[in-house]
């Protein structure tokens, strides 16, 4: 029971804690010139590229955002997927460790 209370005051004071922090953005913003309106515009736009340029290099890191175009002629030849192709038949001739034994 104590620790049910706990959580619902520390989701109570992080929710608190947001409210603050995005109303101060928008005062900021407001104090800067802008209407209330392009201010929440401006917050909304700010975090759809923060997330996108996060989630872009986060793709970049785990290998996802492979660019299989190399001469860069727009299409992606049967060479280029022959080269893209060559590491993942590499590891299925060497048997990965978690693949099905025969």
């Amino acid at each position: 029971m104590i620790t049910m209370i706990g959580d619902l005051i520390g989701e109570a004071l992080m929710r608190l804690v947001g409210e603050i922090v995005i109303v101060g953005i928008i005062a900021i913003l407001v104090s800067m010139g802008l209407s209330e309106g392009q201010a929440m515009f401006v917050l909304v736009l700010g975090v759809i590229i923060v997330v996108y340029r996060w989630e872009r290099r986060r793709r970049k890191l785990l290998g996802k955002a492979i660019d299989l175009d190399l001469d860069g002629d727009g299409k992606i030849s049967e060479e280029e997927w022959a080269a893209a192709e060559m590491g993942e038949n590499k590891q299925e001739e060497e048997g990965e460790w978690w693949s099905e034994e025969e």
